[in-house]
């Protein structure tokens, strides 16, 4: 069997041998990566447990915060005074965006997180490794093609891009409620 390198063709024995071969290393190092790669199987099925729970909760949030901003900001803008219920309009509001945004937060944080074990599996060197463990390397790399993520309703991905979508989005509708009203 022969295995290749950048440089030169080697049977699998010239190159583990010019490196300082060591099986019993080599095994050990296999074993941490499959203990890896069964961490993060077990998070996947944790986030993709979540998903299922949390996806409709998190749909009908976007959708209310949105319908929130939109329509507490018309509130605003037809009141007049600064009294107490503008401020409690405003509170409730703040509340709702808060509550979105940690949602989103949290998911950017699992898409970071599943680009970044990509990543640390890649920039280590495993080119200097077993076959056995560069085979295990690239099944990583081909599942992390697609990060880890989580969906609401099915629609769009919970993010801080979406979470800046969903302001823009409530700002437009209240432009064009206002526009409406005039």
């Amino acid at each position: 069997m022969f295995e290749g390198n950048s440089e030169n063709q080697y049977p699998l024995w010239i190159v583990e041998a010019k490196r300082g071969y060591d099986k019993q290393q080599d095994e050990h190092t296999h074993f941490q990566l499959l203990q890896c790669i069964k961490h993060h199987n077990s998070i996947i099925k944790f986030a993709q447990e979540l998903e299922e729970v949390i996806s409709p909760v998190m749909f009908f949030q976007f959708i209310a915060t949105a319908l929130e901003i939109c329509f507490a900001g018309f509130q605003a803008k037809l009141v007049s005074d600064w009294g107490p219920n503008f401020f409690k309009c405003v509170m409730y509001t703040l509340a709702n965006i808060l509550q979105t945004f940690c949602y989103c937060r949290f998911g950017e944080g699992i898409i970071n997180e599943s680009n970044n074990f990509a990543l640390a599996v890649y920039n280590n060197r495993w080119y200097e490794e077993s076959t056995k463990f560069k085979f295990s390397v690239k099944m990583v790399l081909m599942r992390s093609q697609k990060p880890l993520q989580l969906v609401a309703g099915k629609f769009y991905t919970v993010s801080l891009e979406s979470f800046a979508r969903l302001l823009n989005m409530s700002y437009s509708f209240l432009t064009i409620l206002q526009q409406v009203n005039e």
